[in-house]
């Protein structure tokens, strides 16, 4: 005879595993506690440091400048590090720190571990900068260098002249979103500072005939590909994606590599001249390469506009920003050629964009 068996769960665990399944924590990439992973970048006239681990590793950890140049991050506690890179082998290349001997990261940047900390040494150093991110967990610190005695006003970009590259249609984009706020300051976020003033632009072009299509409207999480998908679902189009910076310049980045390099760079040219002169700020244009912007079929610009945490974004600073920006992109398209974007040859391909989520946009 066969017999029924019921199996009765509280309804409290029920609701804790359905919760678990469907949040989107629950697919969230999670640095296990001690480990840390070290990137560093350089650009212009600054070295990008970043520090990803875990939420309580990352809180805890101190920024101790040292002179001569070297920057020691003490963690309170045994750490890994780990770079992010791998050997030839395939596997993530880590720092032991029983060889007591300095790693040269790149050229000109050594970097030295110790079991509850990192030292990192580069030359020429000027200021530095840090602030602290989620979603993941990171210390960001930008160590500015002196650069062949140029100063950041010598080194703005080009003027307002060559606007033949734009087109009528544009896709705009608001960095961040959702749970990920990106740099916090006690008035806005980035992910709100970014959002009001794409909103402007968009509102501000439409009235000018401009086409113009957005990533997100709301404060709503958007991932990287899905930026990618919504921008590629238009034709002849320019890409402007709106962050903020961790300085008190504006700083434009294009990604190198593709056919549409050139065209982006003048943008990024344009964008950086105007926001300087209207801000009166610094302002330059970078070229970084795996930005996710790589992977746009047109021109493309990244926008990084000065910290919340040093400039306060009212309504004369979005103004401010706002004819900044329509100074380069509110220019007519001249010709039906100018708004035909160049097709990449036949050799030619779109460079591979690195993989990275919205946390990683910085």
């Amino acid at each position: 005879m066969r017999k029924n068996v019921f199996l009765c769960f509280p309804a409290t665990w029920l609701l804790t595993v359905i919760l678990l399944v469907h949040s989107p924590l629950a697919a969230e990439v999670r640095y296990d506690s001690g480990k840390v992973q070290l990137r560093i970048a350089k650009h212009a006239d600054y070295y990008r440091i970043v520090f990803t681990a875990d939420e309580a590793t990352i809180e805890k950890a101190l920024l101790a400048p040292k002179k001569n140049g070297e920057v020691r991050v003490d963690f309170g506690k045994t750490v890994s590090l780990e770079l992010n890179r791998k050997d030839s082998e395939g596997n993530q290349i880590r720092i032991d720190p029983a060889e007591k001997k300095p790693m040269e990261y790149m050229k000109g940047v050594l970097v030295t571990a110790r079991p509850q900390s990192c030292s990192i040494s580069i030359e020429s150093v000027t200021e530095t900068k840090t602030l602290r991110l989620s979603n993941p967990a990171r210390l960001v610190i930008d160590v500015s260098f002196a650069k062949n005695g140029m100063s950041k006003k010598e080194d703005t970009a080009s003027a307002i002249d060559n606007t033949s590259v734009l087109s009528d249609a544009l896709v705009i984009d608001a960095g961040h979103g959702g749970d990920d706020k990106g740099i916090f300051s006690p008035s806005a976020s980035e992910s709100e500072i970014a959002l009001s003033v794409v909103r402007d632009v968009a509102a501000a072009l439409g009235k000018r005939g401009k086409k113009v299509t957005l990533t997100r409207k709301g404060d709503q999480a958007v991932s990287l590909d899905d930026r990618m998908n919504i921008a590629g679902s238009q034709k002849n189009a320019l890409y402007i994606s709106i962050h903020t910076g961790a300085g008190k310049e504006a700083v434009v980045y294009t990604a190198p590599g593709n056919a549409y390099a050139e065209r982006s760079e003048t943008v990024a040219r344009a964008l950086s001249a105007s926001l300087a002169k209207e801000l009166d700020i610094s302002g330059r244009f970078d070229r970084l390469p795996g930005l996710y912007i790589s992977g746009f079929a047109g021109p493309a610009a990244l926008v990084e506009l000065p910290s919340p945490l040093l400039v306060h974004y009212d309504k004369k600073m979005r103004e401010r920003v706002l004819k900044a920006i329509l100074n380069v992109l509110a220019v007519p398209a001249k010709s039906e050629t100018a708004v035909k974007q160049q097709r990449p040859a036949p050799q030619q391909q779109l460079q591979q964009p690195v993989k990275k989520r919205v946390g990683d946009e910085i």
